[in-house]
């Protein structure tokens, strides 16, 4: 009996494994077409500069990023109401925030329910930053903070 459950267990791995070997890259869609399940955001990896590389304190730095966004068919229906923001801010060796610029940085319009936004912000790195934060979130507005969803990226700095 354990093996014929072993012998089927090992069926269905090759069997997943067959598929997934006929799928590329490309065939895997970066913003799945509606309707979408649920509402998500996600700062892009091809983030500049790369998270986790130093950033030097008191320079003048400049990141630029790509934010994917999708909306759920719920959400959707407001999305007049709903806001795409980005904010960056500092923190320091205890975890103090240290404010780079207004709060939000940026706000974005939604034009459609699933996009890429890709922009840039120019900022100087605080003087007693540990690290440099960048959050993006979808909200509301006017701005009630029942955070829908939020991805973000950090940088330390020395």
């Amino acid at each position: 009996m354990r093996t014929l459950s072993r012998f089927l267990t090992i069926l269905a791995i090759a069997a997943v494994a067959a598929i997934g070997a006929g799928c590329s890259k490309d065939d895997l869609p970066g913003t799945p077409p509606p309707p979408f399940l649920f509402s998500s955001v996600r700062l892009q990896r091809d983030i500049v500069p790369l998270p986790g590389t130093y950033l030097q304190r008191g320079k003048n730095t400049t990141v630029r990023f790509n934010v994917a966004y999708t909306l759920a068919p719920q959400i959707a229906t407001t999305r007049s109401n709903i806001r795409l923001f980005l904010n960056f801010y500092g923190e320091d060796s205890v975890g103090t925030i240290l404010g780079i610029g207004a709060f939000p940085d940026r706000v974005y319009t939604l034009d459609q329910d699933g996009s890429n936004i890709a922009d840039s912000m120019n900022f100087t790195v605080p003087a007693n930053a540990a690290f440099v934060d960048v959050e993006a979130f979808l909200d509301t507005l006017p701005f009630a903070n029942p955070i829908i969803t939020i991805d973000s990226q950090y940088w330390p700095v020395r």
